[in-house]
């Protein structure tokens, strides 16, 4: 199957895509979105994280659902040529946010209020920067899906004035430190 033949901009409609195609089987849906959200990837009939092989039965206990729904969603999955373009090419990502406070990095937490406005992530890079403190990561989720939470791990503690700067922020509804 040649995966890349279709023209399609994946970064805009993936998740419109991934919905529409589940959209009639929740438990299936449940499972799709879980193997986004950790970087399990389909390949014909096998399913990955990076190169390491997970059965089914992994995935059916970590959802709360029964080996048959894996089976289900992966079949759905291979049946749709643009939904297996896009579980085929699926890599799973670190996140630091728990291991910031054992390397001794703030970890800060922003709620925002629409997690879907452009321009946030930058403006709080920028002013970050602007100190000459690291960034040593910045994680948020699929504004589709997302809670409207953005994380960004710095390799020392933020000023408070730099809070408060970041507080400021069209956009930004809270800021936890961690």
């Amino acid at each position: 199957m040649e995966i890349n033949k279709y023209n399609i901009n994946f970064l805009s409609c993936m998740w419109e895509l991934i919905s529409d195609a589940f959209s009639r089987v929740p438990a299936q849906a449940i499972v799709a979105k879980y193997m986004m959200d950790i970087g399990i990837r389909v390949e014909e009939e096998r399913l990955f994280v990076d190169r390491v092989g997970i059965s089914y039965n992994q995935v059916a206990k970590a959802v709360g659902k029964d080996k048959q729904i894996v089976s289900a969603t992966v079949r759905t999955i291979r049946s749709d040529p643009r939904l297996y373009s896009i579980y085929i090419n699926i890599l799973p990502a670190c996140n630091l946010r728990k291991v910031a406070p054992v390397m001794g990095w703030e970890v800060i937490e922003l709620t925002l209020s629409d997690p879907a406005k452009s321009g946030v992530l930058g403006a709080v890079a920028s002013i970050i920067g602007e100190t000459g403190i690291s960034i040593r990561q910045a994680i948020g989720e699929d504004p589709t899906y997302s809670t409207g939470l953005l994380y960004i791990i710095t390799e020392t503690p933020l000023p408070g004035s730099l809070i408060k700067k970041i507080q400021g922020i069209g956009g930004v509804n809270s800021v936890t430190l961690h």
